[in-house]
């Protein structure tokens, strides 16, 4: 088996109930968490996401937040999480949700 199907077809969780643990069921989608393929996977959709929002955020009718403005910061990704940054007016708002 290859190493990019290996941890997609060979994992099995398992159920608590009531604090214990009872049986287990195979995962069917997606990857484990740590694995290898997982990060470049996360890198690339954060990166056209990334430039979308840029993209969207060149739009006249976008709003910086008043201390982003200067940089003109519109968001910031870290390992788990993303910080969207906008003066919190509606059309601000619609474009970064676009």
């Amino acid at each position: 088996m290859s190493k990019t199907r290996r941890p997609v077809s060979t994992t099995s969780f398992p159920v608590a109930l009531n604090g214990s643990l009872h049986e287990f069921f195979r995962g069917k989608k997606g990857l484990r968490q740590g694995d290898l393929i997982s990060l470049v996977l996360f890198l690339l959709c954060m990166e056209f996401f990334s430039r979308l929002i840029k993209r969207n955020t060149s739009n006249f009718d976008f709003n910086f937040h008043p201390k982003c403005e200067k940089l003109k910061i519109t968001h910031l990704l870290f390992a788990d999480d993303l910080m969207l940054f906008s003066r919190g007016d509606l059309p601000s708002i619609h474009i970064l949700m676009e």
